[in-house]
């Protein structure tokens, strides 16, 4: 069975397209933007974000040392639960950098 002249064409115009852009791997990513996953690290780097927020959960438990409407056990896990948020979060983004 012999192709018609526009399957041809369209055979032809695939070739084409494959040969100057090979599919395959992930789209190119914009410079600046930080996008799903690691291929190249491309980006922006949220260790302001990471910051900011450690402040902030530090900032709530020392609020909550000076609450004084709560029991002091309960003043006190809530502290050490924000506190260790913090500790956590600033830790995550430490290992995550460090990792390949």
């Amino acid at each position: 069975m012999d192709p018609t002249s526009p399957e041809k064409e369209i055979n032809r115009i695939e070739r084409e397209l494959d040969a100057t852009n090979p599919p395959g791997g992930h789209p190119p990513a914009k410079p600046g933007k930080r996008s799903g996953g690691p291929p190249g690290k491309p980006g922006i780097n949220s260790l302001d974000a990471v910051l900011v927020t450690a402040l902030l959960l530090f900032v709530v438990s020392a609020a909550l040392v000076l609450a004084g409407r709560i029991s002091p056990k309960e003043r006190m896990q809530l502290t050490a639960g924000s506190i260790g948020a913090a500790v956590g979060l600033l830790t995550g983004y430490g290992i995550g950098r460090l990792r390949p």
